[in-house]
């Protein structure tokens, strides 16, 4: 990645906020701008937002930024201890050659015709989730539907048994 100067929010004339409504109504315009004005920014929440392929793809690849300094900056922020086990484990948050390692393993259950072959359970599924929704007349997009879906359906892939789901569905929050 080329050198560049550290921008500030200043200098960003129609401001950057990742949570507001116009970034989620139109976030091609607002990305368009970063690139030209401010390709490198670093934003009020502390972090730097990279609007560039090359950027992004040279950052990804620089041994600099790795996720073992992740974790130290996070507990020397939160103290000892406060990062779980289970997150640090997480592939997500895995450097190479781990990442790539499990990524590959994992892969291989996500290709499109494997998913396709799921198509009737997780049908099913979500016909089962959906259900009390139905008879209540109100719905929870995200607990009702959005996190226990891909819970139940990896639960499924990984064949934990019914009996082990609630105790499977606790470990992945």
């Amino acid at each position: 990645m080329e050198e560049k100067s550290a921008s500030t929010n200043e200098a960003l004339p129609f401001g950057f906020d990742p949570v507001s409504r116009a970034l989620r109504s139109n976030p091609w315009d607002v990305y368009d701008r970063m690139r030209a004005a401010d390709p490198v920014h670093h934003s009020p929440l502390g972090v730097w937002v990279l609007t560039r392929y090359d950027d992004v793809a040279a950052h990804l690849r620089d041994p600099r930024f790795v996720m073992g300094d992740f974790w130290k900056r996070q507990e020397t922020m939160l103290g000892p201890g406060a990062m779980s086990v289970m997150g640090r484990s997480s592939l997500f948050f895995k450097d190479p050659p781990d990442h790539g390692r499990l990524r590959g393993l994992v892969s291989r259950a996500f290709t499109p015709v494997a998913i396709e072959r799921l198509r009737p359970r997780i049908e099913a599924i979500v016909d089962e989730l959906l259900a009390p929704a139905v008879e209540r007349g109100s719905l929870d997009a995200i607990g009702d539907l959005a996190f226990p879906l891909p819970v139940r359906v990896i639960a499924e892939m990984l064949g934990v048994p019914e009996s082990d789901r609630d105790r499977f569905h606790a470990w992945t929050q």
